[in-house]
């Protein structure tokens, strides 16, 4: 590429918090290596150099630190973000998870800059911000500040309708854009052989993936599992770190099957142990839009799902591409998981109707329309 061409493109700076091994994460990585770089310069913005998906980051991409260290420096972030935004000059500020979209906000709100913002918002926030801390203050935080942005994008359509009758944005201001997928990427690490070995002997494999937090319903996880303990020989794996962990053991412990359930904690490749497992459950109370449920899909490995709120029914077709359950009904779910893995023909019918669909979601239609959304902006 000729220097005028690089001097042309336009710059885009991306916000994140940290790196930390979740979904809205993994999703930025895509997004950094697949926006056209002869038309766009993305720059990541960190909170924190921190987190398990910073050795990803692309070679290419410019890293900023704003350096939070202490709780005061919360105060500091937005004029450091302006300060950085002066002297970058994007076109563009496109910031993802509630946090950054905040800091994102208060920068253009101090009046440091005129630099359009995009705030990304990666969960149903009604539900996710009912089990935080400081909740009610947040709520009116965000009412009061998000609609500034010059643009919100939402993963689900359930999630934007909350974003507009929850929180006072205009629906003109809101994209539906759905995450998507590398099915190269997923197809590659799933053919590698997972760190540690779970799948020897004849236990059929549960997984599930996920921060261990009150919302992804790990506990009603595992006591469907204990009642399928009684009537399958089967274990539980799941793949993920966080506050709940020893609540979830305690469970495990109390309902008998402490030496069936495994957490490793966070894996590098969750993927290689997915395509392995007989069945994926996902137990959320409540979502944005799951890519973990389209990363299951093309593996090829029948899903159980909650129809939580929101995302789980806009990916799969209840008794075609996977089955939905209700959320915290520890007897249906066993019921579900029982079912299917008494019955390995229709599991695998699911798996491939699922693999077939998942080509609605591809990484390409997500930047293309990231691209479309951010491109308005753009000389």
């Amino acid at each position: 590429m000729s220097d005028a061409a690089v001097a042309n493109r336009s710059k885009i700076l991306c916000v994140l918090p940290s790196m930390n091994g979740g979904g809205a994460e993994r999703v930025m990585l895509l997004l950094l290596a697949g926006l056209d770089s002869s038309k766009y310069q993305p720059v990541l913005v960190l909170f924190e150099k921190k987190g398990a998906y910073l050795e990803e980051i692309p070679a290419d991409i410019q890293v900023h630190c704003l350096e939070k260290k202490t709780k005061l420096d919360v105060l500091r972030l937005p004029f450091r973000l302006a300060r950085l935004i002066r002297q970058e000059r994007p076109s563009v500020v496109l910031s993802f998870l509630w946090y950054a979209n905040l800091i994102n906000v208060l920068s253009s709100c101090v009046r440091l800059h005129s630099v359009p913002i995009i705030i990304s918002v990666h969960n149903f926030l009604s539900a996710s911000l009912t089990i935080q801390k400081y909740s009610e203050i947040k709520r009116f935080i965000t009412r009061l500040l998000f609609s500034r942005a010059n643009e919100v994008i939402s993963v689900s359509r359930a999630a934007s309708y909350d974003l507009a009758s929850g929180f006072n944005i205009p629906k003109h201001k809101i994209s539906v854009i759905y995450n998507g997928i590398d099915k190269a990427h997923i197809a590659r690490r799933s053919g590698e052989r997972p760190e540690q070995n779970y799948f020897d002997g004849e236990a059929s494999v549960i997984v599930a993936v996920g921060r261990l937090s009150k919302q992804k319903g790990f506990d009603v996880l595992i006591r469907a599992f204990a009642e399928v303990r009684k009537k399958h020989m089967v274990k539980l794996l799941i793949l993920g770190e966080g506050a709940e962990r020893s609540r979830l053991e305690s469970i495990a412990v109390e309902l008998g099957v402490s030496g069936y359930v495994n957490m490793p904690g966070f894996v590098s490749n969750p993927y290689a142990y997915i395509k392995r497992s007989s069945l994926y459950v996902m137990s959320s109370n409540f979502e944005g839009f799951p890519v973990v449920l389209l990363e299951v899909m093309a593996c090829g490995v029948p899903i159980i799902s909650t129809a939580c709120t929101s995302g789980p029914e806009e990916i799969l077709e209840n008794g075609v591409t996977g089955i939905l359950v209700n959320v915290g009904n520890v007897g249906e779910l066993s019921g579900s998981i029982c079912n299917l893995l008494g019955d390995p023909v229709k599991a695998e019918q699911l798996a491939l109707n699922a693999k077939r669909k998942v080509d609605d979601w591809t990484i390409e239609k997500m930047v293309e329309n990231h691209e479309r959304l951010i491109s308005k902006y753009c000389a």
